[in-house]
C-alpha cells in the first residue's frame, strides 16, 4: 500500500510540477503525511538529515519546499540508503534532462517520480 501510495503521489505531484513549476499545496500536505502514517516503520534521523542538508538549497531557492517536504517524507518511510540512491538517481536524470534540453528551471519532482519508477524495480 504504502509504495502504491507513493507512486500515484509522485506521479500526480511530478506531473503538476512538470506543467505549472507548483504543486497544490494542501494536497501535496496531505499526500506527505498520509505516506508518514500509512508506513510501518520511520526514520526520523534521516528524515531530519535531508530537512537540514535541503532547507539551505531551498532557501537559495535552488530547490522547491516540496521538493525538501518529498525527499525528507521518503527518507522517513523507506531510511537514509534508499532515500540517497533515489536523490542520487533524480540527479543523475535531471543531469540528463538539461544536457539535452536546456530548460531554464527542472521540475524536480518529475525526476523524483522518474526515480521512483526505477527504484521500485528493485524493491519489487
Amino acid at each position: 500500500m504504502v509504495i502504491i501510495w507513493t507512486l500515484i503521489g509522485l506521479a500526480g505531484f511530478g506531473s503538476c510540477d512538470w506543467r505549472t513549476r507548483t504543486v497544490p499545496k494542501h494536497w501535496f500536505d496531505g499526500w506527505c503525511i498520509g505516506l508518514a502514517l500509512l508506513s510501518p516503520h520511520h526514520d526520523w534521523w534521516a528524515a531530519g538529515f535531508w530537512l537540514l542538508l535541503l532547507s539551505v538549497f531551498a532557501a537559495a531557492r535552488a530547490l522547491g519546499s516540496a521538493d525538501v517536504l518529498a525527499i525528507s517524507t521518503l527518507a522517513l518511510v523507506y531510511g537514509l540508503e534508499w532515500s540517497l540512491w533515489w536523490v542520487l538517481c533524480a540527479c543523475g536524470l535531471a543531469a540528463c534532462h538539461h544536457w539535452l534540453a536546456h530548460p531554464a528551471t527542472l521540475p524536480f519532482l518529475t525526476h523524483l517520480a522518474l526515480a521512483a519508477a526505477v527504484m521500485m524495480r528493485f524493491i519489487m
